[in-house]
């Protein structure tokens, strides 16, 4: 009978370990929600790789991967979810503020890496 019991609840209790990738700073805000996740489920576990590049998740035996993009996948065979939307925001201290060069050089410098960090995620 406790056999029974047992194997009644391992077919519906979830196990596992998943594996995912995730911008560095998107695993800041999800780690928590990982934490509340496996408490109602304390057999699944997470490998969370906060990583700010491409993960080629057959390559790297990852099971899944969340990305910034605005583009689609370069491998076709792969299925892309739209996650959530985000504003990008830029801020800068009021002495910055104070000269229009350094603001436009600032701008600058934010759009080239932003297109860099977008051809290279």
């Amino acid at each position: 009978m406790a056999t029974q019991k047992a194997m009644q609840q391992s077919q519906y209790e979830p196990c596992s370990t998943i594996r995912f990738s995730c911008p560095v700073i998107l695993e800041l805000w999800i780690n928590p929600l990982l934490v509340q996740f496996m408490q109602q489920y304390p057999k699944i576990h997470f490998d969370v790789w906060g990583i700010n590049r491409y993960v080629d998740i057959i390559e790297e035996n990852c099971d899944f991967a969340i990305r910034a993009r605005s583009y689609p996948l370069p491998d076709q065979s792969m299925i892309m979810r739209k996650f959530c939307s985000a504003k990008l925001m830029l801020v800068s201290s009021p002495n910055l503020l104070v000269s229009r060069f350094l603001i436009s050089l600032f701008c600058k410098i934010i759009l080239a890496v932003a297109t860099a960090t977008a051809q290279n995620v």
